[in-house]
């Protein structure tokens, strides 16, 4: 299948979760996104996470503890995966 029709029936799958869940992962995955357009090498961006902590201002944005905020992002992936 080709990347654009997986990004159309993730986002299908993504737009059918409760608000919360929905507005969460995309946070999320627009922040890993950015990261990602920034950096050259998959090594970079991992170190980006671990410097910046994007989960974690995520995290605090929605109230949440970092384990409560992964645990939510695993359940979406969950989902999206079935």
């Amino acid at each position: 299948m080709s990347d654009y029709l997986i990004k159309l029936l993730t986002e299908k799958i993504i737009n059918s979760f409760p608000e919360e869940e929905k507005v969460i992962y995309n946070y999320v995955i627009q922040m890993e996104d950015q990261i990602a357009e920034e950096v050259a090498t998959p090594a970079e961006f991992m170190n980006r996470l671990h410097v910046e902590s994007p989960h974690k201002l995520a995290a605090q944005a929605f109230g949440m503890t970092l384990f409560e905020l992964l645990q939510t992002l695993k359940q979406v992936d969950e989902k999206i995966a079935h």
